[in-house]
């Protein structure tokens, strides 16, 4: 079954109680409060907001920024093996009627995998909409900062223009250390990336509604070389190396923004 728009005509005074109006109606009953309209961008780009979108409908719009990658450092170095910062992230949800016909998508890069250097590289924002003077209707961007330090959410909405949970649970996980910690968790944020050990594997953060950040690693044999962050937005493992075995630390994973509509 798909959804049908009702045209303005269709109902207008004098029109015709038609059997293709009638079962247009009923059909369209069976969609209230559920998902008729999704698009994923993994990508920068465009919405368009769909056809047949109503003023009541709502808006459930997630957006996670890029990974931080994971650092790469020697087994006799210290403090320089960390993992990855998670992106933020957020689900945040308003009404068809605050948003244009069309709203701005930025997708955030993962930070690329550090190759020679102990440097980490900071995943890059993701945003919907355009951060810009509030429009009339008060709705102007969402944003999850991509991992770097501390990443967390912002918001251009004003106060009633839709909701958000606490900033806290935005935030992505936090890095692991560079000598074996494991990675910091996250509920809309990404989880962060965890610290190289010289023994064992060590663990990524997890997270429930975005990437899971990568493993850490040492060595000692490829199997446990660090792991990239999960898409979305899951901070990179460390890594530590020695002058006969170097491999790279873990990337961090690409952001996203999902767009789900509702019948109000």
């Amino acid at each position: 079954m798909t959804y049908v728009p009702i045209t303005d005509a269709e109902i207008d005074v004098d029109s015709p109680v038609t059997q293709v109006l009638l079962t247009k109606y009923r059909d369209n009953i069976a969609f209230s409060g559920k998902v008729f309209d999704y698009q994923e961008f993994t990508a920068s780009g465009t919405w368009t907001k769909p056809a047949g979108a109503v003023g009541t409908d709502v808006a459930r719009i997630q957006v996670v920024g890029g990974g931080q990658s994971g650092a790469r450092g020697t087994i006799s170095g210290t403090g320089q093996q960390n993992g990855g910062e998670g992106a933020g992230g957020v689900i945040f949800e308003t009404t068809c009627a605050r948003l244009g016909a069309t709203e701005a998508v930025i997708v955030g890069a993962g930070g690329a995998s550090v190759t020679g250097t102990t440097s980490r590289n900071s995943g890059g924002d993701s945003t919907f909409g355009t951060d810009a003077e509030p429009t009339d209707d008060g709705f102007t961007f969402i944003r999850a900062n991509g991992g770097s330090s501390g990443a967390n959410v912002e918001f251009g909405p004003s106060a009633g223009e839709g909701t958000v949970l606490a900033n806290s649970i935005c935030d992505g996980g936090l890095a692991g250390g560079g000598n074996g910690t494991v990675g910091g968790v996250s509920v809309y944020g990404a989880g962060g990336g965890a610290g190289a050990t010289t023994s064992t594997y060590c663990q990524g953060g997890f997270s429930q509604f975005a990437g899971k950040g990568g493993d850490g690693g040492y060595n000692a044999a490829p199997a446990t070389l660090p792991i990239d962050g999960e898409f979305p937005g899951g901070g990179g493992g460390g890594v530590k190396v020695n002058a006969t075995n170097l491999p790279n630390s873990g990337a961090g994973g690409d952001g996203v923004v999902r767009v789900w509509i509702l019948k109000g």
